[in-house]
């Protein structure tokens, strides 16, 4: 399951609840900039909530003033040897970076804004970690924790089932027997049993306290046949679940008994899981700090529903005197959308566009929002919406804010990388394996690729290598596997070429037996056989005329 948390201002302490605790296959994702000036900055992974009450498993602490990032444990009172080798200090002062540490039944590893950094074996049993504590020095948009779900998938539901929490699974089914999705209490009752069968081609619900139900088998179409990519939201509302497939709203299921009994979250049968992840709205106003200011090309997603009877809701970029650098405004009653600014408590002039269909519904939606230099562009599921001209200096925005009419699901800051982007994949692939790459093409770009590598050098074997052509019109896939450096033979056909740059992409690579399978915008697109074994490959390189995201591997 994926749990995202809110950051912490620099000059704070905050410790985190590591959910299900540390144990192998957990990863966490740490999204921030060092404070210019700032001394250190410690990550810890401890025992207790309080650092020094107890055991810390992993010190890891960046010291800018000393271009070294200490690593060490503290054990019964006394720290145990540091240690100090690293390739480069990637913490300077000011700078923006991504941490992700991989948690393995041997040691941690951690990458450094994606290339490998170190490794630091475990001198406590890593079972005993039960929090994160992020020390002063560094500010931190996003804390992410992410385990691998493997089938059955079993988790308890963090803090308990409530009004406005939605979970979102994103997978395929892997054979015609198909799988269920059960909310169950810790007795074994369900509460609500969604079960797609495609040999009979309908999605089965009901519930069981003792004994099953009466079945409910209606609904618009089958979304769910082997190996088609589906991404579902279970929205549990006052009255019953809400269910959404693919951007689209699929059925209800109205409550047969207390929602509040709900505990368990239990996952059975042919299912590959991409991810799991649950949300908890965020009341009535959400704020994102972005304490040192927002740099040119950030992005700032939102995932939400707008709530039943809903009219507007608005998302600000607050500048840190208080004025609105972007006032983004849907209004249901006006049929508009309307942007503006605020300057010493001042509205300016308005620009408004006609109000987006999703928002006319309560089907799950996504904004993003990127900062030029000299605009906003606004991007709604992932389809270029509308710009509005800066007004202001990109770096004054010190806040984002939302409130109004809206279950607020999930913000994040996304950081533009540096290219080439080079990812380690800390135990190869696997089979089941999902690798997620999202990017904006550039407005006069040509070339992309995503490569799958053999080694950590550019030169090196490439498995598979992912490369669509603007100029061409084609999505060429190939590897490149001979002694002498020669590609094999080019794959081009595809159903269409997708790519647009006024658009988002997000590119979806699973990993199968015998071929990878690929998804694009949430649809299937095209397949390619292996061409060699996908145990050698160990690095994702990712480079062209594209801005990318961090990418996500799972």
């Amino acid at each position: 399951m994926r749990w995202i948390q809110s950051g912490k201002k620099k000059d704070d302490t905050k410790a985190y609840k590591i959910p299900g605790g540390l144990t192998p296959g957990k990863q966490i994702i740490l999204k921030g900039r060092v404070s210019n000036g700032t001394t250190w900055f410690p990550i810890n992974f401890c025992e207790n909530e309080e650092f020094g009450n107890g055991d810390t498993l992993f010190h890891f602490n960046p010291r800018p003033n000393d271009g070294v990032v200490v690593r060490n444990s503290h054990i019964d009172g006394s720290w145990g040897p540091e240690e100090r080798e690293q390739p480069h200090f990637p913490f300077d002062n000011g700078k923006s970076f991504s941490v992700r540490i991989d948690v393995t039944a041997e040691k941690f590893i951690v990458y450094v804004n994606g290339k490998h950094f170190v490794d630091y074996a475990h001198r406590l049993d890593v079972q005993k970690g039960e929090f994160l504590i992020l020390g002063e020095g560094a500010e931190y948009y996003d804390v992410i924790f992410l385990d691998k779900p493997v089938m059955p998938y079993i988790t308890k539901i963090p803090n308990g089932m409530s009004v406005g929490k939605v979970f979102r699974i994103r997978g395929m089914c892997t054979s015609d027997v198909g799988f269920s999705v059960n909310f169950m209490d810790d007795g074994g009752k369900y509460y609500f049993h969604f079960n797609p069968r495609p040999q009979a081609g309908c999605v089965v619900r009901n519930a069981n306290f003792g004994d099953w139900g009466g079945e409910e088998r209606d609904g618009p179409g089958f979304p769910f046949s082997p190996f088609q990519y589906f991404d579902a939201s279970f929205v549990c509302m006052e009255d019953k679940f809400s269910v959404f497939v693919n951007d689209e709203h699929f059925t209800d299921f109205n409550h047969r008994d207390d929602l509040t009994k709900i505990s368990v979250l239990n996952l059975q049968g042919n299912l590959s899981i991409m991810d799991v992840d649950c949300s908890d709205t965020k009341g009535e106003e959400s704020t994102k700090e972005v304490e040192s200011g927002l740099e040119k090309g950030d992005v700032f997603e939102f995932q939400g529903m707008m709530k039943p009877d809903a009219n507007r809701f608005d998302i600000n970029f607050v500048n840190e005197n208080g004025d609105i650098a972007f006032h983004f405004n849907p209004r249901r009653n006006e049929d508009e959308v309307v942007m503006n600014n605020c300057e010493d408590g001042a509205w300016q002039s308005e620009e408004r566009t006609g109000l987006h269909p999703v928002f006319k519904t309560e089907r799950p939606f996504e904004v993003k929002v990127e900062t030029k230099k000299k605009k906003f562009k606004v991007f709604i599921n992932g389809v270029k919406f509308c710009k509005f001209r800066m007004r202001c200096d990109v770096e004054a925005i010190r806040s984002i804010q939302i409130r109004g009419d809206v279950f607020i699901l999930e913000t994040l800051l996304m950081k533009r990388q540096d290219q080439p982007i080079w990812e380690g994949l800390p135990t190869g692939l696997q089979v089941g394996s999902w690798i997620t790459v999202r990017g904006f093409p550039k407005k006069h770009w040509t070339r992309f690729q995503v490569n799958f590598m053999c080694s950590g050098d550019e030169d090196g074997d490439i498995a598979f290598h992912f490369n669509p052509r603007k100029d061409q019109g084609e999505v060429v896939r190939n590897s490149r596997l001979s002694e002498d450096g020669d590609w094999g033979p080019e794959e081009t056909e595809a159903p269409e070429f997708p790519f647009e740059a006024k658009d988002t992409f997000e590119i979806v690579f699973h990993v199968g037996e015998d071929k990878f399978f690929t998804f694009l915008n949430g649809k299937n697109f095209i397949e390619y056989n292996h061409r060699t074994s996908i145990e050698r490959i160990c690095h994702l390189c990712i480079s062209g005329d594209c801005n990318f995201f961090e990418p996500e591997i799972m």
